[in-house]
């Protein structure tokens, strides 16, 4: 007998299941962010915690199901956001995930319809403020003056491959490809955000030389960059220690418009996804590469020698203690006809002169 099925959830449960739906930390760290606005919002007007506060509005929907008082709710909940200082897109993020907790933890519902006529966001201000990109100097910096090759592998693959950073500390040494170049690595969709398509991605020579010690020390089914299976502890973990080494290295400045660090970890993801599309000049491969959904796609469906051709154009720009130098395949393919050209010469003179030919009598031939 399976019982009666429950309505609602718990809190910790809204919480759980947020990370299980996306997998990504990202994901719980906006639902365990807003629960807490929420509690300190319904603090303000004398409740202990929001769900007190809900309990409430339920008691008065029962009395008078058409009220506005839920609508209301999230009005004055997203202007005390404004007021805290939040940003307009972290307001609207709070707002739509304090929506979705009121139906699923208190059967609250509320149609977007009615969020669209009563709830007011702020506008959206474009900061005067450009945005401050990683320069391959920082990742220097950041690499060398971290603790432990594990980490200075981690920042090494969150810079070659994009990687969130709750995909990244998920990854195992089985889904390392040492055995083709460029080393390839495999996300599996159990381990990206949305859990929809897995997707390839590649390591410059240097990057392999920093991870291939770690994976020497570890079983197939180890996690390479961290020992915690709980990928929420993990990645709290990872975000404090580079919180650390930021201030250690002088990299602590923040935005004046909404007093966020200029450089963070997820400063890699975009340090990659620009070296991608400046070395290629196509955006979508850039966005493909890194795991944006939209264009996912279209980059897992390209033959593996055209991902890899692509990639390694990419390397000079990833590689940050390595000078790589890339040639083009109309590059290549002429100095091969050369050299082609050259040893013919060099046969036909031996042939000539009935000379055994040597390495040291043959052209002088530049690599």
């Amino acid at each position: 007998m399976l019982g009666k099925k429950r309505s609602t959830f718990s809190r910790e449960e809204f919480q759980e299941r947020e990370l299980r739906r996306s997998g990504a930390f990202g994901s719980w760290a906006v639902a365990y962010s807003t629960i807490k606005a929420l509690d300190n919002f319904a603090k303000t007007i004398g409740y202990d915690d929001a769900d007190q506060y809900f309990v409430d509005i339920k008691t008065e929907l029962k009395k008078e199901p058409d009220s506005d008082i839920p609508m209301r709710m999230l009005d004055d909940f997203a202007s005390y956001l404004t007021k805290v200082g939040r940003m307009s897109a972290t307001v609207k993020a709070y707002v739509s995930k304090a929506k979705k907790y009121m139906r699923l933890v208190h059967s609250i519902r509320i149609s977007k319809e009615d969020v669209q006529d009563y709830v007011t966001m702020p506008v959206d201000v474009e900061p005067d403020e450009e945005q401050e990109p990683l320069t391959k100097q920082d990742i220097t910096n950041i690499v060398n003056c971290s603790t432990g090759q594990r980490r200075k592998a981690l920042y090494m693959f969150l810079k070659d491959t994009g990687a969130r950073i709750g995909e990244g500390l998920q990854v195992r040494k089985k889904y390392f490809d040492f055995t083709i170049e460029p080393v390839k690595v495999l996300f599996p969709k159990k381990i990206v955000k949305g859990k929809r398509r897995k997707r390839y991605v590649f390591l410059t020579h240097e990057t392999a030389n920093f991870v291939k010690p770690v994976l020497d020390k570890l079983k197939d089914d180890d996690l390479v960059f961290c020992s915690n299976e709980n990928i929420v502890q993990a990645t709290a973990t990872e975000r404090n220690a580079f919180d650390y080494m930021r201030d250690k290295i002088g990299l602590s400045e923040k935005y004046s418009h909404n007093k966020r660090f200029k450089k963070s970890i997820h400063s890699f993801r975009a340090f990659c996804y620009t070296q991608c599309k400046l070395a290629t000049g196509d955006a979508d491969y850039a966005h493909g590469y890194i795991g944006h959904d939209r264009y996912l796609m279209t980059y897992e469906r390209m033959e593996e020698r055209e991902k890899i051709d692509l990639f390694n154009r990419c390397t000079p720009r990833l590689s940050i203690f390595e000078d790589i130098v890339t040639v083009g395949d109309d590059d290549l393919r002429k100095e091969v006809a050369e050299l082609r050209e050259k040893l013919t010469e060099a046969l036909a003179f031996a042939d000539f002169t009935g000379k055994r030919m040597t390495f040291e009598s043959l052209p002088n031939i530049e690599n």
